[in-house]
């Protein structure tokens, strides 16, 4: 999330209803007419709009901030096998019912990365089922381990043993999801593009988050010292923070 601007976060609650209204309410009704059940909100508050769009926020107004960790837990303690993440951004061991654990983290802060510098997410589908989401796994990346392999039935479906496509056309690698949805994108609104030395430490670093093995992604310290974020990523968030 992005924290507030310091000339709306020192409001008053007074002075912030003054200058943008009162808050919006909508009752909640229920389709078949009944009444609500005991505990149920009557009510939810429409978002603020604020009168800038996101597109709008000056870099040294981006301040981002974590919240809302109700799905965390310590593998340590707990071990989970299922994900409330969203399939296009949830790591490979979800669907075949491993424990997942802070390596599965890494897989889906690549996933977000990515949405950030692209103009398309990573892995694509629209509500797609678990044979869907491996498949776009195999295209991007390459066979899966062989355990995994063995036990995905749908396999047939898109992919030779070999995990070669059967159909028709070349398959989008992880390389050509790139040109397709960072670079040509740039270059469409006549932005500078990503150069060579960069588009290399970027792909490697994400593919070593991106490693189907949870105990061979990067951990997020060798996420911190890799060239892409000490030669760019670090460099830039400096002049922002300056």
């Amino acid at each position: 999330m992005f924290r507030l601007p310091k000339s709306i976060d020192e409001l008053s609650p007074g002075e912030l209803y003054q200058k943008y209204g009162q808050p919006n309410v909508e009752p909640f009704v229920r389709l078949d007419g009944k009444p609500l059940a005991d505990g149920v909100p009557t009510h939810g508050v429409v978002p603020i709009w604020l009168g800038k769009e996101s597109e709008l926020v000056p870099l040294s107004e981006a301040k981002i901030f974590v919240t809302d960790f109700g799905e965390s837990f310590l593998p340590s303690i707990t071990q989970r096998h299922y994900s409330h993440t969203p399939g296009i951004l949830a790591p490979p061991e979800t669907y075949f019912h491993e424990p997942l654990s802070f390596p599965s983290d890494i897989w889906t802060l690549a996933c977000t990365l990515w949405d950030i510098l692209g103009q398309r997410p990573l892995f694509e589908g629209f509500n797609p089922s678990d044979d869907w989401m491996i498949k776009e796994h195999v295209d991007a990346l390459g066979k899966l381990p062989c355990h995994w392999w063995q036990k995905w039935a749908a396999r047939e479906r898109w992919f030779t043993e070999e995990a070669k496509r059967k159909s028709e056309g070349e398959g989008r690698s992880l390389v050509n999801r790139f040109i397709g949805s960072i670079q040509n994108p740039r270059h469409e609104c006549a932005m500078e593009g990503v150069g060579e030395a960069e588009k290399s430490a970027l792909l490697t670093m994400l593919r070593g988050m991106l490693a189907f093995r949870p105990n061979e992604r990067l951990t997020a310290t060798e996420i911190m010292g890799s060239e892409w974020m000490r030669s760019w990523a670090l460099p830039v968030l400096g002049k922002v923070a300056a």
